[in-house]
């Protein structure tokens, strides 16, 4: 469970970025919402996970990258 003290430190934006395009061309069109040095998250799809965004938050602070992924392993749908 992620329990962050300070509400101030998270500032969530919603943009529509219509509905046939292709996650590259989401990423760039949110770049005018993000400051020069400014970390973000990106969620993409959907699904449902319990990801620790603290230990996410400082894993990506502890390590010099360009990106940190995050990625969840899917349960089969169909029966067996």
């Amino acid at each position: 469970m992620c329990n962050f003290t300070n509400s101030e430190a998270f500032k969530v934006t919603l943009v529509d970025t219509a509905v046939n395009t292709n996650i590259a061309v989401r990423t760039k069109r949110i770049h005018s919402y993000v400051e020069e040095d400014e970390s973000f998250m990106l969620m993409y799809g959907d699904g449902v996970a319990d990801v620790d965004l603290e230990s996410l938050v400082q894993f990506r602070q502890q390590h010099d990258g360009l990106v940190t992924l995050t990625s969840v392993k899917l349960h089969s749908q169909t029966l067996s």
